[in-house]
């Protein structure tokens, strides 16, 4: 395949889900036609867009690449499957999706300890790669086309420029989430809705253009979806009850119609008390 090696790049972003569940950006790409000096990591690579083998099922890695027999053999703590898409700033990204081995000690143990780093847990995966050398935004670069990713794995530094811990779903309960200022509340849940929503386009889109199907899995996943959404009718109206309420124009037109009802009704009481 080529050359065989460790990539690592760092966090950004962070939710968690009491299943384990991860969802994590774990290599930064490069666009050929929109080519960025950020995009060449510590190592001095670009990884290209395309480079990585999407689909793959590849194991999450023991702590800093500890599975691997030359770093201890260390039991493996989850495992996920291989995309490509968008981040914040429409940066493209590699995207494991998947889950801790929370019912083992070694993977709760590693779900604890990503979850706690929240934005500094930084990631890396080993790989073999066919690379050639070239000119990137200007500068002397490693291109990397292809890769065979083994594995990925929560580290402590990274090589990369923007990798992240895009979803362990948040398992935050109410308390928790009342220490969040309502207006980072509101941009958390709107950037999860609107990444969820750029990315579940850019599957159907790419699974038309392969004539693939949706799996039973995902079938169902979405039909879950679809009915969560349905139940959300009743918070929209609440919502826009809140809003309408709370509308500036409206509470003044309020105040002054009360104003008016009050000095009215005074002037009454005056007639009455003086007649």
């Amino acid at each position: 395949m080529g050359v065989r090696g460790v990539k690592i790049a760092e966090a950004v972003d962070l939710s968690l889900s009491e299943d384990g569940s991860v969802t994590v950006a774990f290599a930064t790409l490069g666009d050929p036609t929109d080519q960025k000096a950020e995009d060449i990591d510590k190592d001095g690579d670009v990884s290209l867009v395309g480079s990585l083998p999407v689909g793959k099922e590849v194991p999450i890695s023991s702590y800093a690449h500890a599975s691997w027999p030359e770093r201890g053999g260390r039991l493996p703590v989850g495992i996920g499957t291989i995309t490509e898409g968008k981040g914040k700033g429409g940066r493209n990204l590699g995207i494991l999706t998947g889950g801790f081995f929370i019912d083992t000690t070694h993977g709760r143990d590693t779900y604890l300890t990503v979850k706690g780093l929240r934005d500094l847990q930084e990631w890396s995966f080993g790989y073999e790669v066919e690379s050639t050398k070239g000119v990137w935004a200007g500068v002397q670069a490693n291109l990397n086309k292809r890769y065979n990713v083994h594995e990925v794995s929560p580290v402590l530094i990274g090589a990369g420029n923007g990798t992240q811990t895009l979803a362990i779903k948040s398992g935050e309960d109410g308390e928790a989430l009342a220490a969040i200022p309502f207006a980072d509340h509101y941009l958390r849940v709107l950037e999860e809705v609107e990444a969820f929503t750029t990315r579940a386009r850019e599957i159907a889109d790419l699974r038309t253009k392969e004539g693939r199907v949706l799996s039973a899995a995902n079938r169902a996943r979405l039909t879950s979806l679809l009915e969560a959404l349905r139940q959300t009718d009743d918070f929209r109206s609440e919502i826009e009850g809140l809003l309408d309420s709370t509308d500036p124009d409206k509470v003044r037109e309020e105040g002054k119609s009360l104003e008016v009802a009050f000095l009215e009704t005074q002037a009454r009481v005056n007639r009455l008390l003086h007649s």
